[in-house]
Order: structure tokens, then sequence, then C-alpha cells
């Protein structure tokens, strides 16, 4: 009888340790192996989610702020405004004592890097060669960069204007008062006829300093 006890808990012993293994293999281990595939998911998750947050931020970085976009947008103006231009110009001859003979305007269709143009300032040695009636070799490999990526809509409308003035300081002075408005304006072209002697003016202007000049200009067409 105490033996017949003895296997009958035994028996149940081996039943237990049986389904508890079972129920391990079974049941719980594959439900530790999926949870840890689900940390794996969540980790992987979380380091998309920085990377795109960073991708963002980033983006969100090259995003112009609303003042910056105004700026520019009077730099390169989104229409011709050719008005404008022409207001600017009147202003400038009043305060450099010069006069404006004509201005002619066109606008062109031609590809910008054929037209190799360029958007800087002119500096003190080309407008020293320009006024002395030299060439000016123009190697700016950066900017005919920027030429090649710049956008399709990008035109440009180049001004002839005939210009008198009373000596080439006051001449340098327009340029310099050109170049230095808030839309972008480039001076490619000088052409000074050179008198025997410079006069200089009292009362009365003596306009002796001829000098066509060829300016052009930027505006983004959308």
């Amino acid at each position: 009888m105490a033996t017949s006890q003895k296997n009958t808990v035994l028996l149940v012993g081996l039943l237990v340790i049986v389904v508890l293994a079972a129920l391990y293999y079974y049941v719980i281990l594959p439900k530790s192996d999926y949870v840890d595939a689900l940390q794996k998911t969540v980790e992987t998750m979380k380091s998309e989610l920085a990377t795109t947050e960073a991708e963002i931020a980033t983006f969100e970085d090259k995003l112009l702020t609303p003042s910056e976009a105004a700026r520019l947008e009077k730099q390169v103006p989104l229409n011709r405004d050719v008005a404008e231009i022409l207001r600017d110009l009147e202003d400038i001859e009043m305060l450099t004592r010069s006069r404006i003979e004509a201005i002619n305007f066109s606008e062109h269709e031609a590809p910008l890097v054929e037209r190799k143009l360029g958007l800087t300032e002119t500096s003190e040695e080309e407008l020293a060669a320009k006024l002395a009636n030299e060439e000016v070799a123009e190697e700016d490999p950066l900017y005919q960069e920027i030429l090649a990526d710049a956008p399709q809509g990008l035109q440009i409308v180049t001004y002839q204007v005939e210009l008198l003035t009373p000596d080439y300081k006051t001449l340098r002075t327009f340029i310099r008062e050109v170049e230095g408005l808030t839309r972008i304006v480039k001076v490619d072209m000088i052409k000074i006829s050179q008198p025997g002697e410079e006069v200089k003016f009292e009362e009365v202007v003596d306009y002796t300093v001829s000098a066509p000049l060829q300016l052009t200009t930027f505006f983004y067409n959308e």
C-alpha cells in the first residue's frame, strides 16, 4: 500500500514536471522570444524616428525666415519692376549731379550661363580698369558653378543708359550707388568718351564725361 502511494506521488510529480516543461517550451519561451523581437523592433523604430527628426530639423534650418524671404525678394523680385529701377536711377542722378540722356531696356531669354554675368559688386581693380577703358577678364569658377545651378525661372533685364557726368569721380560715385541698391544690379559694360581735358564745375555743371552703361537686373518668373 505504501509503495503504491509512493508510485502515485512520483507519477504526479513527473506529470507536473512534464506539464511545466511543456508550458515553458510551448508557451513561455515563444512569448519571451516574441517580446525580445518586439523590443528590437521598438529600438529600431526609435532609431529611425531619431534620424527622421534630425532630417526634419536640418530641413527646417534651411527654410527661410519671413524676413530673409522678404530681403531676397527685394534683391531678386518676382517681376521686372522696371519702374522701381527707373526711380532709383533718377534718385542717383540727382544725388551725383549727373545727367541721364536716355534709357533703353530689353528682356533676354538666353540661358544665363551663356551670358556670363556676375552677381557681385565691381571691385576697385575692375572699376579702375573699366574707367581706363580696358577689358577685364572675368574668371570666377565659383560664380560659373552658381550659374549652372540657377533656377529655370531666373530671368534678366538689360538697361542701356546714356550717362553724362562732370568728372570721373562722379562717375565712380554713380556706379557705386547703382551697385549699392537693394536690388541686385550688375554693371556689365562702361564705354567712356574721354575728353582732352577734365573740366571741373562750379555753379554750372559742365558734363564732360560721356559714359554709356549697360546694367543688368534679375527677376524670378515663377
